[in-house]
């Protein structure tokens, strides 16, 4: 395989093995400017977000609402839904709805605020969601889905994929993930043991998210049951959230696409890898 992503964080992430000697042999100056520059990036994230919500010119607040009562366009090419994390906000993807919209504008774009910020159980998080899709895929049958997820929206991703399949409906589907603790996080089970995940979250999703959990290991053998090719994984070893960050590269032995990079975080990764997903999910929609 190819080498890791630049220190910097190439524009184009890598693939990568795991015993790949550039990941593992990496000099004691660059893992330290790599986390720096990831640090620097998560600042930069933070005061974009900010300005987004104190802006009265937010474009793309037409993006961030779920209807009961769904519209699509009759010559839509198919439908991009983008879900963002626990405690998150739709704003993170803004960079990609502006991108999306520049060039794929015949599709349906949607990134929708997720229920309860997925401080929740999966199923109560993804049920709007859910909604949502099936009624695209019922009323546009043969049209491709793409669901783009970062952090606990890139499980949520993965739930609705497997739900769609199990019911039968089965759209030509993508899922294009950056970010999610599939496995869980060491950080929920830290935060148990200081008696203080509690406070921050609900039960449910820190049961979940707790690594390696019953439910993180049976939504991956769901994940495990998908057609080739369906996911793609993107991951940043300066992920401070996702501990370890190959918690967010599932083995499903499907064809599957790992992709890293370094020099970001857990919300920095996701304007760093923009350009190379969604230049590969526009190709795969296109197809």
């Amino acid at each position: 395989m190819s080498s890791l992503a630049g220190l910097f964080g190439l524009k184009n992430p890598q693939k990568i093995s795991y015993n790949n000697p550039e990941l593992n042999n990496r000099s004691r100056s660059r893992i330290v400017t790599s986390y720096i520059l990831a640090k620097i990036r998560e600042v930069g994230y933070y005061f974009s977000f900010g300005c987004s919500l104190i802006s009265p010119f937010n474009s793309f607040r037409k993006y961030y609402s779920v209807s009961p009562e769904n519209s699509w366009k009759e010559d839509n090419q198919g439908l991009y839904l983008l879900i963002h994390g626990l405690m998150g906000h739709p704003s993170i993807w803004n960079s990609h709805l502006a991108k999306l919209h520049q060039i794929h504008p015949e599709a349906e774009i949607k990134a929708p605020f997720v229920a309860h910020k997925g401080n929740c159980s999966l199923e109560e998080a993804s049920a709007s969601l859910l909604k949502m899709v099936k009624d695209y895929a019922k009323r546009n049958s043969g049209k491709p889905i793409c669901l783009i997820g970062v952090s606990n929206g890139a499980r949520i991703a993965a739930y609705l994929e497997t739900t769609l399949r199990k019911e039968d409906l089965n759209p030509k589907i993508k899922v294009s993930a950056i970010a999610g603790p599939f496995l869980g996080t060491k950080v929920i089970n830290i935060l148990k043991k200081l008696r203080i995940a509690r406070f921050l979250f609900h039960p449910s999703i820190t049961n979940d998210l707790e690594y390696d959990s019953n439910k993180a290991k049976a939504l991956i053998e769901d994940m495990k049951k998908s057609p080739s090719k369906t996911y793609e994984f993107y991951a940043t070893v300066n992920d401070s959230r996702v501990f370890p960050f190959r918690s967010s590269l599932p083995e499903l032995s499907c064809e599957e696409t790992h992709l890293i990079v370094s020099g970001y975080g857990h919300n920095g990764i996701v304007k760093g890898v923009r350009d190379e997903q969604l230049k590969k999910v526009v190709e795969w929609m296109k197809s």
